[in-house]
């Protein structure tokens, strides 16, 4: 449950009378409830619990998200043990490149949990790894989160499109999730591709994309360090350009500029990055990587007072509540259609997936020059609601002209600049058909 309360609560006081009692009188308060949709606990079971292992970066954070279940091994590329050293113990090992081939082999799980596929840069390690074990041993599920930045680079798009194909060649049905801190209940600004690989081929039954819980950000504010920033990482404030109203970016509010980078206001929601200000009570001060870290659902109490996380480390790891959707959804799938009573037989390595009616999945989904089906060739059609001044339609374009509007310097200009698009959007859209070219 989120409580957002629009007016603080106060009280005026009298001075005691000569019974020494003291009078109080409350002011009225303005508070408004939203209430997150009801979450779905997967299915605990005390006799077979899922024997899952991490890759990452260094937190590690997934370990948190399946706090109930049996994590074998713990795979980091910096070792923390002495930046979180009240993290609970796990058998850490050495980063996955140092180890040798077979070590899947030797260390078979139901789950593999990866964060990050840049480790691989050929897209070949974890397969090759994977190739050794029985098909019988595989795990039956593989995810690899990476930021959504990676939809961008030509060379994070060959990665993990070779890797894939790697994975199918082994038995292996790929889905894509695009996940948002934001709308899983997280208050920082971090959007992630997570890649999930179910053991099985085509046709095995594969878990039920994570919904978001329909609330909106949560704020940052109660995720600044209140004391123990040094004194260089506060900012000047000659050389604060502060704005008239806070900018919309996203689900982050920007306050205004220091040396071209923004200040964030902390009743919007916490960039994932640290390049840049935080505008606080007590002044603006530079991003903190322990503090970016507790937005990313590090817990203080696997902290001591001198730990100092990397920047490296914080920046490259998935947030908790991210993982908290990934393996809720894994759970699930696991507890009904992932047993071994009811999973597909996996398929051979050297009979990749099939392709035609069944495999649709097949289809790869890189390739944008695939011809429509036959079935898809019908006329499309389609009923334009009322667009008349007055309509239902109309009324609610204004009303989102409006709200889009709030707050901004210049909103009366843009607000009739809105009319005007609207006008010629309508105009457009008339018996006549189109007369002007417009770009939104």
């Amino acid at each position: 449950m989120l409580i957002i309360e629009s007016n603080p609560c106060s009280y005026s006081y009298t001075l005691p009378n000569t019974a020494g009692e003291l009078h109080y009188r409350p002011l009225m308060i303005n508070t408004e409830i939203l209430e997150a949709a009801p979450r779905s606990l997967p299915k605990q079971a005390k006799s077979k619990r899922i024997r899952f292992s991490t890759i990452g970066h260094g937190l590690d954070l997934p370990r948190l998200a399946w706090s109930q279940e049996q994590q074998l091994f713990s795979l980091q590329d910096l070792a923390l043990q002495e930046q979180l050293p009240f993290r609970p113990a796990k058998q850490e090992g050495k980063p996955l490149e140092q180890q040798p081939k077979n070590f899947l082999k030797q260390n078979p799980v139901d789950v593999l949990l990866i964060e990050g596929s840049d480790r691989d840069p050929n897209g070949s390690l974890i397969t090759a790894m994977l190739d050794r074990v029985p098909i019988e041993e595989r795990p039956r599920a593989i995810t690899i989160t990476n930021p959504v930045t990676v939809l961008l680079a030509r060379k994070d798009i060959r990665r993990r499109k070779q890797q894939r194909k790697a994975l199918e060649q082994l038995g292996y049905a790929g889905i894509e999730w695009l996940l948002d801190t934001g709308t899983q209940g997280g208050a920082i600004d971090q959007e992630v591709i997570a890649n999930v690989h179910i053991m099985g081929g085509p046709t095995v039954v594969l878990p039920v994309y994570p919904l978001p819980q329909g609330l909106p950000a949560r704020p940052m504010q109660n995720l600044l360090l209140p004391c123990g920033i040094p004194k260089r990482d506060w900012a000047p404030h000659q050389l604060v350009e502060l704005l008239e109203h806070p900018e919309t970016v996203g689900p982050t509010l920007i306050s205004g500029y220091l040396q071209e980078r923004p200040i964030f206001h902390p009743r919007g929601c916490m960039p994932d990055s640290l390049d840049g200000w935080d505008d606080t009570e007590r002044g603006i001060r530079w991003l903190q990587s322990n503090k970016l870290g507790k937005g990313k659902g590090l817990p203080s109490e696997w902290m001591s007072k001198n730990t100092k996380l990397p920047q490296k480390s914080v920046l490259a790891s998935t947030s908790l509540h991210i993982w908290v959707s990934i393996c809720d959804s894994l759970s699930s799938w696991f507890r009904e259609d992932g047993s071994p009573s009811t999973k597909t037989k996996p398929l051979s390595p050297t009979h990749p997936p099939p392709t035609g009616p069944v495999g649709e999945r097949s289809v790869d989904p890189d390739e944008h020059n695939v011809g429509p089906r036959e079935d898809e060739e019908a006329p499309w059609e389609y009923q334009l609601p009322d667009l008349s001044v007055g309509r239902c339609w109309h009324k609610q374009r204004i009303r989102n002209l409006k709200v889009s509007m709030r707050g901004r310097p210049n909103s009366a200009q843009l607000f009739d600049e809105g009319i005007e698009a609207l006008t010629i959007h309508r105009n457009n859209c008339s018996p006549e058909g189109p007369k002007y070219l417009q770009i939104l």
